[in-house]
């Protein structure tokens, strides 16, 4: 009797770290997807990358401290145009943070003003928003820390709004939020699962497929394959809305599971 507790414990035992070994492995290929998209970034503004690459951290956190507290007050005053180059500096700045300069940002209590930015009042700045959501993308790129923290100052809502914007940038940065957190562990992906329009607006952009931008396909793939992966698995009434069944992707995303 105490033999076959002991290998079930050890069977079990196995089954969560392989599980863990595969979280693992989904949050590096979609960082691999992001950190691309900011080498794209540096080649596309070169100097000006290259200078905030080369400061040090103190300079980065002091500019940091600086423009965060400056979005609130812009916000609060509506002058959008000056909130444009301030989100767009911390977006540049943040690119070159390592965790702990990234919780620093967290600290100064920009990122719920972030959040206000991609709520529907806002869709008629599309910049502000490409600049916010790439902020929250690479935010939720981080350690189960940070992605968390995101989660309880209630980015979800806010996300699942803009999955269907019109701004590919905006849609391509959301799917890499939400892919991330639903990577990240099975806690995070049902709180995903359960918020209100992600999966329907999933499943609209799954029927949209065939016309999608290859950007936008790899987004909806990591999203798609990392609901459908990790035990226990989801309902399958939760997510019986096409995903798996979809034969177009399909294929792509038994590649991503592997």
């Amino acid at each position: 009797m105490n033999q076959k507790t002991d290998l079930e414990t050890g069977l079990n035992v196995m089954k969560t770290k392989r599980e863990q070994f595969r979280v693992e492995i989904r949050k590096e290929k979609l960082q691999k997807i992001i950190e691309g998209k900011r080498h794209l970034q540096v080649e596309d503004e070169e100097g000006d990358e290259a200078e905030y690459k080369a400061m040090t951290k103190e300079q980065r956190a002091l500019i940091i401290k600086e423009k965060s507290g400056n979005v609130k007050r812009l916000l609060d005053e509506e002058s959008f145009k000056e909130l444009l180059n301030e989100v767009r500096i911390l977006r540049k700045t943040l690119v070159h943070c390592d965790e702990s300069e990234t919780r620093v940002f967290i600290q100064t209590g920009c990122v719920p003003h972030l959040i206000k930015l991609l709520q529907p009042m806002y869709d008629r700045f599309p910049d502000l928003q490409v600049e916010a959501s790439w902020i929250i993308m690479n935010i939720a790129s981080g350690d189960t820390q940070e992605t968390e923290f995101l989660v309880r100052v209630n980015v979800l809502p806010a996300l699942a709004e803009l999955l269907l914007s019109p701004t590919e940038r905006i849609v391509e940065h959301v799917l890499g939020a939400l892919a991330n957190i639903v990577g990240d562990s099975l806690n995070l992906r049902d709180i995903v699962l359960d918020t209100k329009g992600v999966l329907p607006g999933l499943l609209v952009l799954l029927d949209r497929y065939s016309k999608l931008s290859v950007k936008v396909k790899r987004g909806v793939i990591f999203l798609a394959s990392n609901i459908c992966r990790g035990e226990p698995y989801p309902p399958y009434e939760q997510v019986d809305f096409g995903i798996v069944e979809k034969s177009k992707f399909c294929r792509s995303i038994r590649c991503w599971s592997t």
